[in-house]
């Protein structure tokens, strides 16, 4: 397949909307008269390369963060993931298990929204166990004693047990 390399002046002529068209389908080049090839492509493709860039350089040095130690990393050491410093080493390789199939996802259909997704998801999560009442509520010991059945209410406002 033969790829059409556009010089400037077919940008202000016929050519014009070729070009734009390649670049929504994939990939437009251009080549300036120095000689300098640019390339021209969609933003929410350029986003998605972007996001897989960023968050496979994030998962490979968290992935070798855990490599070889039993005890989860302190902030100081996640650096940009440190909003994860809640959660413990087992989540941390959960995360990185998830976030590999996002980005797997997201360069499939080149789309970063599964990286988006994951990312938030495991955000809400760290968020959640933040708050001590929460992280009980969540991963304490479940207790029968403790716990009563709250019924429900009718349309008439009563509770029923």
């Amino acid at each position: 397949m033969t790829t059409m390399v556009y010089q400037p002046t077919d940008l202000v002529g016929s050519k014009r909307r070729a070009f734009l068209d390649e670049a929504k389908a994939g990939r437009a080049r251009l080549r300036d008269s120095d000689g300098t090839s640019i390339v021209a492509l969609s933003e929410t493709e350029l986003d998605a390369l972007d996001m897989i860039a960023t968050w496979s350089a994030e998962r490979d040095r968290l992935v070798s963060l855990l490599a070889g130690r039993t005890d989860t990393p302190t902030t100081l050491e996640l650096g940009s993931l440190a909003w994860m410093h809640n959660l413990d080493r087992s989540d941390h390789v959960e995360f990185a298990n998830e976030l590999r199939e996002a980005l797997l996802l997201a360069w499939s259909r080149k789309d970063g929204q599964p990286i988006r997704d994951t990312v938030h998801a495991w955000k809400v999560t760290a968020a959640e166990l933040a708050d001590p009442v929460r992280r009980e509520a969540l991963l304490g010991r479940f207790d029968r004693q403790t716990f009563v059945d709250a019924g429900h209410t009718r349309d008439d406002g009563a509770t029923v047990r």
